[in-house]
């Protein structure tokens, strides 16, 4: 298998780990990583949603190391409504 065919295999690999995966949660938003804000402790992570609206994310540093989140990269937010929090813009 030559470095082209690996690059492949392993994103067909996460596609169907993405369609396999079963959570609890019902609420998920795709996007595409628009930004990544690296912090002193975390990083905030920015998703441009279908639409022109976005979401932002904080997730540890070796979160974003582990995954392998990227500027340009499709990732989906999941999330569960006792876990949301909201703030109102003055």
């Amino acid at each position: 298998m030559n470095d082209g065919q690996a690059g492949d295999f392993q994103q067909f690999r996460q596609l169907l780990r993405r369609l396999s995966m079963t959570t609890s949660a019902r609420n998920h938003l795709w996007g595409d990583i628009t930004r990544i804000h690296e912090g002193p402790v975390n990083s905030e992570i920015t998703l441009a949603l279908p639409g022109g609206r976005s979401v932002c994310a904080v997730v540890t540093h070796d979160s974003v190391a582990s995954l392998g989140l990227a500027v340009g990269q499709q990732a989906c937010a999941i999330f569960k409504a006792s876990a949301v929090i909201l703030c109102l813009y003055h």
